[in-house]
C-alpha cells in the first residue's frame, strides 16, 4: 500500500519527525536540558549534531543513569527508548531521595519515545510520582536503522546471530524479535501504511524453529495493538496524562 509521505526518503522521514516533535516543545522556561539513554544516544546521532539541538534552546545533553546536576530552573526532555529501566530512571528524578532532597530535579518535563510504548509502561509512568511534572508523553516512530533512501534495518545492536539463532540462548528470541518488530511497525507507522504480513512459513515437523513465524506474529500483534491506541498509523502521537503542577 502506498503512503501519503510524499518523496521523503526514509532518513528524511525521521529527521522531519524528531525536529518537528522538537519544535513543538511548549516550555514554560526558556531553556532546556535534553536526557538520552544509550540507545536513543544512537539514534539522534544519526540525525542531529549538537549544533543543530543547539538552535532550539537545549543547553545541556545528559546521559540517564549518569549523576545529573539538579536545574529546577529549566525544562527537561527525555528522549527515550521504551523500557522499564528508563522510566524507572525518569520517576527517580521527580521522587525525594539522597541525591535529589527536593523530588524535582527539573523544572518541567517532556516525555519523548523513540517508539510507542505498551499498557504496562505508560501505566507505570501514569501512576508516578513524576506524573504532575510531566505534560504530555509522545511517541515518535524513529526507531530503526536506515541504510539507503528505501531501505531501513530491524538490527539488533549487538552479536545480533548469536542472539537469535544460538542455541544456547534460552529465553526463545522473544525480546529480540518484540524489538525487531516494533522497528518494522516505526517504519509502517512513518510511511503512514498497514502492512500485509507475509512469511516464510514451512510445517513445524520438518522446520520447528523457524524465526520467520514467531516474528511475522509479532509484527501483527503490534499492528494490532496500536491500532487500539489514538491512531492504527499516526506518528507524533501525543498521550494525556495529567494536568502539571
Amino acid at each position: 500500500m502506498s503512503g501519503t509521505t510524499g518523496e521523503l526518503s526514509l532518513t528524511e522521514l525521521r529527521r522531519n519527525e524528531f525536529v518537528t516533535a522538537f519544535q513543538n516543545v511548549k516550555a514554560k522556561h526558556d531553556y532546556k536540558v535534553l536526557v538520552m539513554d544509550a540507545r536513543s544516544i544512537k539514534i539522534l546521532k544519526t540525525m542531529l549534531n549538537t549544533g543543530e539541538l543547539a538552535e532550539t534552546r537545549i543547553v545541556r545533553f545528559e546521559k540517564l543513569g549518569n549523576y545529573r546536576e539538579p536545574a529546577q530552573d529549566k525544562d527537561v526532555i527525555y528522549f527515550l527508548t521504551p523500557s522499564p529501566q528508563s522510566i524507572r530512571e525518569v520517576i527517580t528524578d521527580f521522587t525525594p531521595g539522597p541525591n535529589n532532597p527536593t523530588g524535582k530535579r527539573y523544572g518541567f518535563a517532556h516525555l519523548y519515545f523513540t517508539s510507542a510504548l505498551n499498557g504496562a509502561l505508560f501505566e507505570m509512568v501514569k501512576a508516578s510520582s513524576a506524573i504532575g511534572h510531566i505534560g504530555t508523553l509522545t511517541e515518535l516512530c524513529i526507531e530503526y536503522e536506515t541504510f539507503d533512501q528505501k531501505v531501513f534495518l530491524a538490527q539488533l545492536a549487538n552479536c545480533p546471530l548469536y542472539r537469535i539463532y544460538s542455541p544456547f540462548k534460552l529465553n526463545n528470541n522473544a525480546s529480540e524479535f518484540d524489538l525487531m518488530a516494533k522497528k518494522i511497525v516505526n517504519v509502517c507507522d512513518a510511511l503512514n501504511i498497514v502492512p500485509v504480513v507475509r512469511y516464510f512459513n514451512p510445517p513445524e515437523e520438518f522446520v520447528p524453529d523457524c524465526k520467520a513465524r514467531p516474528l511475522a506474529r509479532m509484527v501483527e500483534d503490534e499492528v494490532r495493538r496500536r491500532s487500539g491506541g489514538p491512531s492504527s498509523s499516526s506518528i507524533n502521537r501525543a498521550r494525556r496524562l495529567g494536568k502539571p503542577e
